[in-house]
């Protein structure tokens, strides 16, 4: 009998040497013999210190060439032992598949997580600051004004400083809406260089200017933010990053945009154009003043929810391209099939070709029906009904991926805010140790 004993941090197991098989040429089973180092003379056994719970899937292996994992024990520990034991991973059984994938899947949105929100707080890959032996007086203003600028949980100060800044962001975007209210614009003298093909609401924009309070505080709020991003970038330790930023980018053509704008408000005499060039003048006057839209993404842009929200789309971005591609082949068809039922209609309803067709299929399969266009004859109604069925069935698959997405990054940001709070408190132990015992120096 080739029975041998096999002791696993102190629990016995008993085999037959012809079991053991279909193993790497790298594990300790290969050569079981009494030159082998986990030999143990005296007791006449071999002994691991290894981990016994998977050591008894292990033998089970050997005995049924059935792989099966304990689901009580971590799936990086079992891929650990199985790799020391010489057990491919790719032998378990399908059974165990989740529970032996779940933990790489999770690890794998964990380290997204803490690359996205890592537990020490860097803030930013732009305003780490790495500790230098001789550091000079200037060097140390520029990074007491950043953690000032940047970090508001840095003082009681930067906390009002922040506070200022969002309210002066929340005062510039309900300017930005109140310019539109043509009862608060009043008209000036300078010359309309506009046709009479011209829109009259695009000619009542260019004849009047904003009322004289709206630009005062416009040059108040606009001046605040300009020296603000003017001192962020002096202050920041890393420009380049900080250049990459799509707020910082978008805050710097923002102000630069609105210091344009302000100057025609404020001096509208000053400027003469011609009727061929006053439409492409004013197209990027409006986009410069939607640019300052975005600084709204400010006030939330340090909330912790937000962030998990983005890196959860993110995640999710092969999901998404899934949906555009079989939604634009979907919409693509209905389009074709409509347009071919609704031939023989004179309806003025009817898309008047395939083109215009696409755009009654997004509007149908995304549920919002404007209803401009809409099918007339029997068969043109059934493949509304088709459309509008496939498009509520391709969105909402999609939609539950990112969803479970999202749920898995919350969890684990909730696992994360545990563990930093373990940080925070080792951290104030271990200041208030040194605290003490430099009382007890001093005495």
């Amino acid at each position: 009998m080739d029975l041998i004993t096999i002791n696993v941090r102190g629990t016995i197991f008993m085999t037959y040497t012809s079991n053991i098989r279909n193993i790497l040429l790298t594990s300790p089973l290969l050569n079981l013999n009494e030159h082998s180092k986990y030999y143990n003379k005296e007791r006449k056994e071999y002994f691991f210190d290894r981990n016994a719970s998977v050591f008894e899937s292990v033998l089970d292996y050997f005995v049924t060439d059935k792989l099966h994992v304990p689901a009580n024990i971590c799936s990086e520990r079992v891929q650990e032992e199985l790799e020391f034991w010489g057990i491919p991973p790719r032998h378990v059984e399908k059974c165990c598949w989740k529970t032996f994938f779940q933990s790489t899947e999770d690890m794998n949105t964990l380290q997204q997580l803490l690359k996205y929100i890592p537990c020490v707080q860097r803030r930013d890959r732009c305003c780490s600051w790495t500790t230098v032996p001789m550091l000079s007086q200037i060097s140390d203003v520029k990074a007491r004004m950043w953690s000032f600028l940047h970090d508001y949980t840095s003082s009681t100060s930067a906390k009002v400083y922040h506070s200022l800044l969002c309210l002066t962001i929340v005062l510039s975007t309900i300017l930005l809406l109140v310019q539109t209210v043509g009862d608060l614009r009043v008209e000036h003298s300078a010359v309309s260089a506009f046709n009479n093909g011209s829109s009259e609401a695009l000619r009542k924009y260019w004849n009047t200017t904003p009322h004289v309070a709206v630009v005062f505080l416009e040059v108040i709020t606009n001046a605040f933010l300009s020296i603000d991003w003017i001192l962020k970038f002096i202050a920041c330790p890393n420009r380049k990053f900080f250049m990459k930023h799509f707020l910082n980018v978008t805050d710097l053509i923002a102000w630069l945009g609105a210091w344009a704008t302000l100057s025609f408000d404020i001096r509208p005499d000053a400027f003469f154009f011609s009727s061929n060039h006053v439409t492409a003048v004013v197209l990027p006057v409006c986009v410069l003043k939607a640019i300052r839209g975005f600084r709204v993404f400010r006030l939330i842009s340090d909330n912790c929810g937000v962030k998990i929200l983005m890196l959860s789309v993110r995640s999710s971005g092969r999901e998404l391209c899934i949906l555009l591609m079989t939604f634009s082949c979907a919409a693509v068809v209905f389009a074709i099939l409509l347009y071919s039922v609704q031939l023989q209609s004179n309806s003025p309803m009817s898309p008047r070709n395939a083109l215009v067709a696409i755009w009654w299929a997004v509007i149908t399969m995304t549920t919002v029906g404007y209803g401009d266009y809409y099918p007339t004859e029997p068969l043109g109604r059934i493949v509304g009904v088709m459309c509008s069925i496939t498009g509520i069935v391709l969105i909402a698959l999609p939609v539950a991926v990112t969803s479970s997405t999202f749920n898995d990054h919350y969890n684990f940001s909730k696992y994360r805010a545990c563990y930093q709070e373990l940080l925070d408190k080792d951290k104030k132990t271990v200041h208030k140790k040194h605290k003490n015992d430099n009382e007890v120096t001093l005495f």
